[in-house]
């Protein structure tokens, strides 16, 4: 499956990317004092950085979590639900091989019997 390490490159790149662009663009120092992050020309730039904030470092990975796992979920059941179809039908041999067995246990024993009267 492509996408899924597509996607975790995607999230890789995205958030640190996401992070130095906005510590470049609102840190400043103030009287020989670094501000990382708390400089802001408006208060929708403020709402911006924290709503792309939560985008890009909790809804991207979560999505992209629940995704993969969703995959691995659909390929396990997949596999588990042909294999006990297998085993049922193993199964089914079976027993059918050991009633096929025994019904020719019985017929032989009762022909012994009935050769040796």
């Amino acid at each position: 499956m492509v996408y899924i390490p597509a996607g975790l490159v995607l999230v890789w790149v995205v958030s640190p990317a996401h992070i130095i662009l906005t510590a470049c663009f609102t840190t400043d120092i103030i009287s020989n004092v670094c501000m990382p992050v708390s400089i802001f020309n408006s208060v929708a730039a403020e709402k911006a950085v924290a709503f792309s904030t939560f985008i890009v470092m909790y809804l991207l990975p979560l999505v992209l979590m629940i995704f993969c796992y969703s995959c691995i979920v659909y390929k396990l059941r997949k596999k588990v639900s042909t294999l006990h179809v297998r085993s049922f039908v193993i199964r089914l041999h079976t027993v059918r091989l050991m009633y096929t067995a025994i019904c020719n246990f019985a017929s032989f024993r009762h022909s012994l019997q009935v050769t040796s009267n």
